[in-house]
């Protein structure tokens, strides 16, 4: 089986607006991390974070309260930060990001991004926009394990998706 990376935003994927305020810096929606959490156990991907929160403090902190909310998984790494040219640079950037994080790592494999943003190009072919009013839900999930190719059974064997089931190979 091929490796598979999940790019994770945090704000409007793990949580919504109407979030309850954290202890932690940002909340965590329990619905959203499990629908998180099932998506990286079924597709056996490990997590890359491409959030902004990845500036804001060190790797190891961002971890730990991604943790302490009950996000589990591989984290792997975080994509690299480029920087804008001045506060009214509107350029989408986080896209370039994740095309760089796939360069330097040489990466050969699947992925998905989970943003609430649509800035993704040259990637938005991979991005599984969710909506920020709700967060990370179960048709999120189907659409992601749709485009890392299906979920992996216990020995690490991909098995079609259910919402392929009906459907045929010259339909793809």
């Amino acid at each position: 089986m091929s490796r598979r990376i999940i790019f994770l935003d945090i704000d409007g994927v793990l949580n919504h607006w109407s979030s309850p305020p954290a202890p932690l810096y940002f909340p965590c929606d329990p619905a959203n991390v499990a629908c998180f959490n099932r998506l990286v156990a079924t597709a056996g991907a490990e997590i890359v974070v491409s959030s902004d929160w990845r500036n804001i403090m060190s790797w190891e902190r961002l971890c730990t309260i991604l943790v302490q909310h009950g996000v589990s998984g591989e984290f792997v790494g975080k994509t690299p930060s480029l920087d804008r040219e001045g506060p009214f640079d509107r350029r989408p950037i986080r896209g370039h990001e994740v095309d760089l994080w796939l360069k330097e790592e040489r990466f050969e494999g699947e992925f998905v991004i989970l943003d609430d943003r649509g800035d993704l190009e040259p990637h938005g072919h991979r991005l599984v926009r969710t909506d920020p009013e709700v967060g990370l839900v179960e048709a999120d999930v189907q659409r992601a394990m749709q485009l890392l190719g299906g979920a992996t059974d216990e020995r690490n064997n991909v098995v079609d998706s259910p919402l392929l089931q009906n459907v045929r190979d010259d339909d793809l």
